[in-house]
């Protein structure tokens, strides 16, 4: 241990010890988690009802492309407000909820939904809870008279599911809410899953071999540029002597070392016995290519999010054209998934088999081009040209005041339909003639 640790700033690699060998096994056969003594020896991490043990979230939030997958994920889903709107049919459409239920849910969703944190806040970290753990809950807090009064995200590891009984049980102090409840009254937002949809895999479990490789790298980096790329080198006396000659040689070949040690940095030179051979083991050329290698690793984990390369920035050709593609491809592929997870949870256990024909949440997508101006220009002329929305709507949209005649739909005309209906008719003179 000394010597590889003196040699190579780190110590000898050790084989898996037999609480690790078992956990892996346990995970792979999709036992229950094991006891907390083997979990404390591992140093593995269970997250509520899952069962599955996943990699550490905040070893993997440590490392650069997790990160950027995860704060893109949860604040383009956080940036979007969802809301309760109910069907209006003198205007014949959907229109936000103003009632007193919905209005009161509408706050909640919009501004604050508890207590502790804010609408955005909230819905990020149910976002990241999703993710990193493979579920998350929401607890409906009711008053007195089954009205909502506030919406709790359960913390980490607080919800225990008994797929049998159909019951979810909240044992969370931090939120001070301890009950069991049915399937029907908690949301639940789950990832990935395995086993009929009962309970949700984190993407750091099913990413587990990558991020490892990941967060090696990350480490042998560190080890490989902790000296700064100084030169390295054993001095050694091949040639051994015995007695005071010996012993005159290895003095003089240790203040050599010494010497040498000044000059070049502390421990960058080991002295071993020997006849003066300096032999250089510091990093080669060929070594420092070794972020290179490492390319592949930020593809892998852009696809297990299911984020487009471009936007964890690794890719250093792409352009304006490509950075439209990718937003295009992350809004359809990547937001629009998670976003319709949200919207039909919270319709199938806050909309009655009564209400849900004129009630409905949905998300406001307007705010995806907020940013861009010439997107958002481009949207709002399309929406112009068809007559989705009318002038007064898009002002209104930008808090600016109405104006006179902008209540009128526009259709924009560029094709006309064939046929003698579009022909201009045939007139004749008084003598038969056409004019």
């Amino acid at each position: 241990m000394g010597f590889w640790s003196e040699l190579f700033g780190t110590e000898f690699p050790q084989p898996a010890s037999m609480p690790e060998m078992e956990a892996e096994t346990r995970e792979q056969a999709g036992a229950v988690p094991p006891k907390a003594e083997e979990r404390e020896a591992t140093g593995a991490n269970y997250s509520g009802s899952s069962k599955q043990m996943v990699f550490n979230c905040l070893q993997a939030m440590q490392i650069a492309a997790v990160h950027r997958c995860v704060d893109l994920i949860s604040s383009g889903v956080a940036s979007l407000t969802l809301q309760r709107k109910r069907f209006n049919k003198r205007k014949d459409c959907y229109v936000i909820d103003d009632t007193p239920e919905g209005g009161r849910l509408n706050y909640l969703l919009s501004c604050a939904p508890n207590q502790s944190m804010n609408s955005f806040q909230f819905m990020k970290n149910l976002v990241l809870q999703r993710l990193l753990y493979g579920n998350a809950y929401i607890y409906v807090k009711r008053g007195y008279d089954y009205s909502i009064s506030e919406l709790i995200l359960c913390s980490n590891g607080s919800v225990t599911h008994d797929i049998y009984n159909h019951t979810y049980t909240i044992t969370d102090s931090i939120n001070g809410i301890h009950q069991t409840l049915t399937e029907g009254d908690l949301l639940c937002f789950k990832n990935i899953s395995l086993d009929g949809g009962h309970d949700g895999i984190s993407i750091t479990a099913l990413a587990k071999r990558v991020l490892s490789v990941a967060a090696t790298g990350d480490e042998e980096t560190l080890n490989r540029f902790a000296t700064g790329g100084r030169f390295k080198a054993i001095l050694q006396n091949d040639t051994v002597q015995r007695g005071l000659s010996g012993k005159y040689n290895d003095k003089e070949l240790q203040k050599l070392g010494m010497d040498l040690q000044e000059q070049l940095g502390k421990y960058d030179i080991l002295v071993m016995r020997g006849d003066g051979k300096l032999t250089p083991y510091s990093m080669a050329s060929t070594d420092m290519q070794f972020l290179e290698t490492r390319k592949h690793i930020d593809a892998d984990i852009a696809r297990f999010f299911n984020v487009p390369l471009a936007l964890l920035y690794a890719d250093t050709s792409s352009n304006y054209n490509t950075q439209q593609q990718a937003n295009l491809a992350f809004y359809t592929q990547t937001l629009q998934p998670i976003l319709t997870d949200i919207e039909r949870e919270f319709n199938a256990k806050l909309l009655s088999q009564t209400t849900y024909r004129n009630c409905k949440f949905q998300f406001d997508l307007s705010a995806l081009n907020s940013l861009d101006p010439a997107s958002k220009v481009q949207y709002n002329k399309g929406r112009l040209e068809t007559g989705v929305a009318t002038v007064n709507d898009l002002r209104k949209e930008n808090d600016m005041p109405p104006v006179e005649g902008g209540d009128k739909t526009y259709v924009s005309v560029q094709v006309a339909q064939l046929g003698p209906e579009n022909e201009e008719p045939v007139t004749t003179n008084e003598e038969g003639g056409e004019q």
